[in-house]
């Protein structure tokens, strides 16, 4: 448990493990972006009370960067700029030296008594980490809601979450995973990692069998199945997002094509090896990710031949072109028009978390 505002009178707080060089990241984000506020007035004078502040909490790097990060985004309501990775980015740009010229240490005695003005107790988070399959192609992989309007009556963040809320009491949770897959997409093989924050639990230990018999309750429906359900630390959270990095992915398509082909048309597309593809942002995700082209690589291809205008095979965009946005592709290779109609994600090479015996 963690008590926060409040403090005592001539309280002189030692500092055990703060990192001076992530609050002077912190600061220069704040001189660069707003040069024009007086030093000693405005967010700077904020936000050098709060950097004191910090420096005199005997807690970890994380917990100082979260009071700083924080307050400096409340009062600029510019949360896309004070984030924990732009401090992180910025820990080369500062020297130690120069946040010491501004803040010296240790800091002045206080001159005036400290009041309690409000207690408030919290949990620490507790992170439940597994691998889902998805089977269903009408399905979500989080709430899908357009200009306030929801359009599935659920999800796969709803059907993991909802359990796992009614059992550690949480107030609130944080979902995350190593990809994502299209509304319209299975996830098969042995499903795709994921991790879920529970924030402030009431409830914070549960047993092998407790946490197999929450997996069983998840597990009772017809659209998602999760596997290796277990909980994690904070830090191994770190290995879902270094694999997504540099996974590889398996998929199964099912292509179509204008013009009638023979199984000897599909034979080039087997012997291709690390293909390189650029490929824009695709249209179907533009409103939510930036404009950029992006290099991808096909390591490996193989077709299996349908009939004369179907066959199986890999990637959307690869598949039709996103009217050019990809390039080469499908249609471009083999001169017709080619298009999608199903996809299945067949595996996600991240290990983690580590596999449970059932």
């Amino acid at each position: 448990m963690s008590a926060g505002k409040h403090s005592a009178e001539g309280q002189t707080a030692e500092v055990t493990r703060v990192n001076i060089g992530l609050l002077s990241a912190a600061l220069r984000l704040v001189t660069r972006y707003l040069p024009w506020l007086p030093g000693d007035f405005g967010i700077v004078g904020r936000w050098r009370a709060v950097c004191v502040t910090a420096l005199q909490r005997p807690n970890s790097d994380a917990a100082a960067i979260d009071i700083v990060v924080g307050i400096a985004a409340a009062s600029l309501s510019v949360k896309s700029v004070f984030t924990r990775m732009a401090v992180v980015k910025a820990l080369d740009k500062i020297k130690d030296n120069d946040f010491c010229n501004h803040f010296p240490w240790p800091p002045s005695s206080p001159k005036t008594t400290c009041q309690v003005v409000d207690i408030q107790c919290n949990h620490a988070s507790v992170f439940v980490a597994g691998r889902y399959n998805k089977y269903s192609r009408t399905l979500p992989q989080t709430p899908w809601v357009i200009d306030g309007e929801r359009k599935m009556e659920s999800s796969v963040e709803e059907l993991i979450t909802e359990p796992l809320m009614a059992v550690f009491k949480a107030d609130s949770f944080n979902f995350s995973s190593s990809g994502r897959e299209d509304v319209d997409v299975r996830t098969l093989g042995r499903g795709r990692p994921f991790a879920i924050e529970l924030v402030n639990p009431h409830r914070v230990r549960l047993a092998e069998k407790d946490m197999r018999d929450l997996q069983q309750k998840i597990n009772n429906n017809d659209k998602i199945k999760v596997r290796d359900l277990q909980i994690v630390s904070r830090e191994a959270l770190a290995h879902m997002k270094e694999g997504e990095e540099e996974k590889t992915k398996c998929y199964s398509a099912l292509i179509w094509t204008e013009r009638t082909i023979e199984k000897e048309d599909l034979e080039f597309l087997n012997d291709l090896k690390e293909l390189k593809l650029i490929q824009k942002t695709p249209l179907r995700v533009l409103h939510r990710r930036p404009l950029a082209s992006r290099s991808r690589i096909i390591h490996t291809m193989k077709t299996e031949y349908m009939d004369e205008h179907h066959f199986r095979l890999y990637i959307k965009e690869f598949a039709h072109g996103d009217f050019g946005r990809t390039v080469p592709n499908i249609g471009s290779m083999m001169k017709t028009t080619a298009d999608i109609l199903e996809l299945d994600v067949e595996s996600v090479d991240v290990d983690w978390p580590p596999a449970l015996e059932d």
